[in-house]
């Protein structure tokens, strides 16, 4: 089984980006992403893959997104999410999951854009 952790959250101008790392089947990777790319990569995987069982992320909230307590839950709600995803292979070895741990630019456009 995969091993992923989600740490290190970082506010880069009005929003906070979380270090993802972990290892699956092309070896480490070590990326930083922002919470909308974490809920793209929920979306997608529950559109492309109907009737398999996908993790819920935490809710998007407004509100005090700037208390350290609420990043800091927000955190350890997305490692839940990536380490639910390291259960499943059909999951880990999909594309929208190699996306979103090995992809560059703006992942939740890139998801998006990936042929239906």
């Amino acid at each position: 089984m995969q091993k992923f952790t989600v740490t290190n959250p970082v506010k880069v101008g009005g929003h906070f980006k979380y270090t993802v790392t972990g290892v699956d089947d092309e070896g480490e990777f070590k990326e930083t992403r922002r919470f909308r790319e974490f809920n793209a990569l929920s979306v997608i995987l529950r559109t492309r893959w109907p009737g398999c069982y996908v993790p819920a992320i935490p809710e998007k909230h407004l509100v005090n997104s700037n208390d350290a307590q609420f990043i800091e839950d927000r955190r350890q709600l997305l490692e839940r999410f990536m380490k639910e995803l390291a259960k499943f292979d059909y999951i880990v070895f999909s594309k929208e999951f190699k996306v979103f741990v090995r992809g560059t630019g703006e992942i939740d456009k890139v998801l998006a854009a990936l042929p239906k």
